[in-house]
C-alpha cells in the first residue's frame, strides 16, 4: 500500500496507458490526452464514489513548451 505521495504518484504513472493512434505526429509533439469513455472516479482507498466528487482545484492549462536548450545561457 503506497504511503507517500511520491508513491502514490509512482502508482498512477505505472497504471498509465499511451494510445498513440494511427496519425502520425512529430517528434517530442504533446499527445492528445483522452480520458476513457468507460473510467470512473474512485477515491484514494480505491472505492468508487456513490456521489459525483467536486474539484476544488482550478482547471489545469494545456501544457506549454519551453525554452529550447540553445535559448538558455
Amino acid at each position: 500500500m503506497p504511503s507517500t505521495t511520491a508513491e502514490v504518484l509512482d502508482d498512477v504513472v505505472r497504471s498509465l496507458v499511451i494510445v498513440r493512434g494511427q496519425d502520425p505526429m512529430p517528434p517530442r509533439d504533446l499527445l492528445p490526452f483522452k480520458v476513457p469513455e468507460n473510467a470512473t472516479p474512485q477515491t484514494p482507498d480505491g472505492q468508487t464514489p456513490e456521489q459525483p466528487v467536486d474539484d476544488p482545484q482550478p482547471p489545469v492549462s494545456t501544457p506549454r513548451r519551453g525554452p529550447e536548450i540553445t535559448e538558455i545561457g
